[in-house]
């Protein structure tokens, strides 16, 4: 399963507040994420997302979680995308949205390495 541990547990009350909808465009990749939920004790966040690879698109929700020092980001184990490029990518991008809430937040491990590693894109809050 696609994720990322970050060596902070932040607060995901403040990320969910902020939350605007947005996408980002890397041809021929659309991202979007388009609601965010936070539940009734601020640990756990779902963030609704949609990948647009040529002719496929695919919704899913990315979930983090905060708990024992540590956020986690990762699919939601109850969608079950095809774990294409842009399903990965887009794990990659919440987590480090997540991130700019808590720099000092450092990714401790993960198997999407070379999806943090590039570089995203502008992004537009209209998608």
């Amino acid at each position: 399963m696609p994720h990322v541990k970050l060596g902070a547990a932040l607060d995901l009350s403040r990320f969910h507040q902020a939350f605007t909808p947005r996408a980002l465009r890397e041809d021929p990749l659309v991202l979007k994420a388009e609601e965010c939920y936070l539940s009734s004790h601020g640990r756990l966040l779902l963030v609704e997302c949609v990948s647009v690879e040529g002719h496929l698109r695919q919704g899913f929700f990315v979930v983090a979680f905060s708990a024992d020092g540590e956020t986690v980001v990762r699919l939601s184990p109850r969608t079950h995308p095809e774990k294409t490029d842009g399903v990965l990518r887009c794990v990659a991008w919440v987590a480090g949205w997540l991130r700019s809430f808590q720099p000092e937040a450092e990714s401790r491990t993960t198997n999407i390495a070379t999806h943090l590693a590039r570089p995203f894109p502008p992004e537009s809050t209209a998608p």
